[in-house]
């Protein structure tokens, strides 16, 4: 069992098996698909009422399961069911498109309630964890309703996830529309994410690193109020769809087919063929490096001249690189005759120098490593001797690759 791995869940009866056909499932056969999950070897957290919890221990060893109580009432308790209920009762939400009105978004009070607390939910596991998880991620119950159980059982999937996945982490789908997603109007969410919006977050499995759940739980609470206050609703996936595009530094995505389901996604993990993928920020210019609180490290050995070109080659490049950082050089010189020559140049171009007595480029890079992590940089650049910047635009080298790429230092 990957001790590092907890699952996050939860199930409640909210009346989907009273619905139409097409739209009806019974919650005996969520409580069938249920049971398969539960016989997956790792720590659980899961959410529900007392009968859930008799069921869950029926079919499961409680060393590694932790259950929580929560009944539907807590679903109703917040600032955002009303909305909720004022947006799906109201005609012109549910008439935007035909099959609206008969979803379990509309017909269902508690069906939006529920799916768009598991951030919440995930959130609040996050804080009563005491497997002291290092990964959580949500999972649906029913979630073996199209996902063959062995992935967890047999293949044990869920035990290569955290080589994976950095931070946090949704599964998309690729969607073609121009009206609405899910009931929440295109156009619209085209404008929160900032770019137009061509694929769907899933909601039945997601997550990654504890330690950026609260993040996560912040950014998604903000979201809903926001979208829910000018009557926007579709379900949490409309939002975490927002989420991906929106926050490519603390989310990534993998894909899946257009059909939206997610079996490609654990076979892919099964196989060994896992992309992960993250949205390039609109506006943002990439190799921007703000330069406010940076330091520059240089580890040297016995030559002033090879030290004096690399600093030259940088006043050619962009002489940013020399006004603006807080600049150290480490002189790992055994040659003590250098010594006034280096001094010479660390006064020049204001550099703090640092001696040592050949410490070695790994022995550099370890106490640079430290030296900077007593600083309060924000980041460093880091260069040996021989390094330096090649000042010639629009040459490639002999296979064909720019040799000169600008990187952009600004101060904000």
């Amino acid at each position: 069992m990957n001790n590092n791995v907890t699952l996050v869940t939860g199930l409640w009866d909210i009346g989907r098996g009273e619905l139409q056909e097409g739209w009806s499932r019974s919650f005996q056969h969520y409580l069938d698909k249920f049971k398969q999950l539960l016989q997956v070897d790792v720590n659980m957290i899961i959410f529900g009422d007392e009968e859930l919890e008799k069921f869950v221990l029926i079919h499961r060893n409680s060393s590694n399961t932790q259950f929580v109580h929560r009944d539907l009432s807590w679903f109703k308790n917040n600032e955002f069911y009303d909305k909720i209920q004022n947006i799906r009762t109201n005609p012109d939400w549910y008439n935007q498109i035909g099959w609206l009105a008969d979803s379990t978004q509309a017909k269902l009070e508690m069906y939006n309630p529920l799916v768009m607390s598991k951030v919440y939910l995930l959130h609040d596991a996050k804080i009563l964890d005491r497997f002291d998880s290092e990964y959580m991620f949500w999972i649906d119950a029913g979630l073996t309703n199209t996902i063959h159980p062995g992935y967890f059982t047999h293949d044990k999937v869920l035990d290569k996830l955290p080589k994976l996945v950095n931070n946090f982490h949704f599964i998309c789908f690729p969607y073609e529309t121009t009206s609405e997603i899910h009931g929440f109007k295109y156009q619209e969410l085209c404008k929160l994410s900032e770019k137009p919006v061509d694929m769907v977050a899933r909601a039945g499995f997601f997550g990654g690193k504890k330690n950026v759940i609260s993040d996560i739980n912040n950014i998604y609470y903000g979201l809903m109020n926001e979208t829910l206050s000018n009557g926007l609703m579709g379900t949490e996936e409309s939002l975490f769809t927002i989420m991906v595009y929106k926050y490519p530094s603390l989310i990534t995505y993998s894909t899946i087919e257009g059909n939206g389901l997610m079996g490609k996604f654990f076979e892919d993990l099964k196989n060994d063929n896992f992309e992960i993928k993250s949205e390039t920020p609109k506006n943002v210019v990439v190799n921007t490096i703000d330069t406010s609180n940076v330091g520059l490290y240089v580890i040297t050995f016995n030559s002033p001249k090879q030290f004096e070109v690399l600093i030259q080659s940088m006043l050619d490049y962009d002489k940013d690189f020399i006004n603006k950082p807080k600049k150290y050089l480490l002189n790992n010189s055994t040659d003590l005759s250098t010594t006034e020559r280096y001094l010479e140049l660390c006064q020049q171009y204001d550099f703090e120098h640092i001696k040592k007595d050949n410490i070695g480029i790994v022995g550099g890079r370890v106490f640079v490593a430290d030296h900077f992590d007593k600083t309060n940089h924000d980041c460093y650049f880091w260069f040996e001797d021989d390094m330096a910047f090649y000042s010639k635009k629009n040459e490639t080298c002999k296979n064909g690759f720019n040799r000169w790429t600008k990187i952009y230092i600004k101060n904000h």
